[in-house]
């Protein structure tokens, strides 16, 4: 059985999937409501991606409608399905913040919690949809401090993204306080 960080989880799930996934763990700590939004994008493209696997072509709907739709098809763990329900809840919960009183630790601890169950839907999804081997894998912190390296990417690597995610972050940062 082969045991792989998280990240490299994602990216041999999809390899386009697993960058935005580690753009979304960069930012956790210092930017977890970006990363719950984006975390919530994720789960809308697998569930675009799995019911274009199932045969069904579902153009502009919310993830709501999605998961609904996977539901119905009854071909899909329920498991799956409820990992990405509460995926879709994390992500309103970052995109309505006004809605929940929730403080920054609050939001940390819930972006890397999400983090994690987006990590047990794609090996749930590897083994129970796709049919692949059982996969082992570890949340890995990272060593560096993640808004300095997104910082050495957006001054010197000239990195557009890194540049947006930067900003999102000090923006965020001051929002919470008071």
């Amino acid at each position: 059985m082969n045991i792989l960080n998280d990240t490299e989880l994602l990216k041999n799930f999809n390899e386009d999937m697993g960058r935005e996934y580690e753009r979304a763990k960069h930012l956790y700590k210092s930017a977890p409501i970006q990363t719950l939004i984006i975390l919530r994008a994720l789960a809308t493209d697998i569930c675009t991606v799995m019911l274009l696997e199932v045969g069904i072509e579902e153009e502009d709907a919310d993830l709501h409608d999605l998961i609904t739709k996977l539901r119905s098809t009854r071909l899909i763990n329920t498991n799956i399905i409820n990992y990405l329900h509460e995926i879709r809840l994390a992500g309103n919960k970052a995109a309505h913040p006004e809605q929940f009183s929730l403080k920054e630790s609050d939001f940390k601890i819930l972006a890397k919690d999400t983090l994690v169950l987006l990590c047990d839907a794609i090996g749930l999804i590897r083994t129970s949809f796709q049919g692949l081997g059982a996969v082992t894998y570890e949340f890995v912190e990272s060593a560096e401090a993640d808004l300095e390296y997104m910082a050495y990417r957006a001054l010197f690597a000239n990195d557009p993204q890194a540049k947006f995610d930067v900003a999102t972050a000090l923006i965020q940062k001051r929002g919470f306080v008071s």
